[in-house]
């Protein structure tokens, strides 16, 4: 992990009006972010309309998006992170994939589907893993899967570098905690004792981005507005996050 140059890469973007016009655009963006190799990651459900999830009548006509991932990949030495449709025999699974050098080379299934995903027919994923990338120990927690607890600590357990949030963030106007939303990515990079790069879409007035990185030492980029298109780039110290990872360590021998 370079210490010298951005690695860690957040794309907000609008969602599409015309996925086949707009998505390549992006996603050659995020690739152009990471041109000289690191990670970056797209808003979750970025090739669609943020209206609904697909349904699975719908998902047969998705499948260029992985393609168009996979094209992507191969024009950048880094890596992009983006949420696809994935059917598996009678399954539909919302799933991110780790795409690096035109291959997938990891995949994670999101465990804990909205409701309005399991209405349209999402079927929770099982289980957490993480992927090696350039010497990063990389995993993805995929939108609602971020706030769970128990998820939060099984994939501590697994130790990552980096963790990519891809998310779709409804506005909704009496939710007293959106001002605290910064300081939860802070608390999630510390319990995961990783960095935490967030990448969210916008659709004025019902989506909007909030995208940003975070690491256990706090607040390392944001977007400057949740309707607004922006790149968002933090370079990854791990010198810096073994040294905070010790001072979980003494924490943990001070309070026994």
């Amino acid at each position: 992990m370079s210490e010298d140059r951005p690695k860690l890469v957040a794309v907000q973007a609008r969602y599409p009006e015309d996925p086949v016009r707009d998505v390549p655009g992006v996603l050659a963006k995020a690739a152009r972010a990471v041109q000289e190799g690191g990670i970056a990651v797209l808003p979750e459900y970025f090739y669609r309309r943020v209206d609904q999830p697909p349904r699975p009548e719908e998902v047969a006509h998705l499948d260029q998006v992985e393609g168009w991932v996979l094209e992507a990949s191969e024009t950048t030495e880094g890596a992009l992170v983006a949420t696809v449709p994935e059917q598996a025999g009678e399954e539909i699974y919302n799933t991110a994939i780790v795409a690096h050098g035109g291959k997938v080379v990891h995949h994670q299934r999101k465990i804990r589907p909205t409701d309005k995903e399991l209405e349209a027919g999402v079927t929770p994923g099982e289980q957490l893993t993480t992927t090696q990338v350039d010497g990063v120990e990389l995993g993805v927690l995929v939108c609602a899967d971020v706030v769970a607890l128990d998820l939060l600590a099984e994939m501590a357990e697994l130790g990552p570098d980096v963790v990519a949030v891809p998310v779709l963030s409804p506005l909704r106007r009496d939710d007293l905690t959106q001002a605290a939303r910064t300081s939860v990515f802070v608390a999630r990079a510390w319990d995961l004792g990783a960095y935490v790069v967030k990448a969210g879409g916008h659709w004025n007035p019902d989506a909007v981005g909030r995208s940003l990185i975070t690491a256990p030492w706090g607040l390392l980029a944001q977007a400057p507005g949740d309707y607004e298109d922006a790149v968002l780039a933090a370079s990854a110290s791990r010198a810096r996050l073994a040294q905070v990872r010790g001072e979980f360590d003494g924490l943990g021998d001070a309070s026994r």
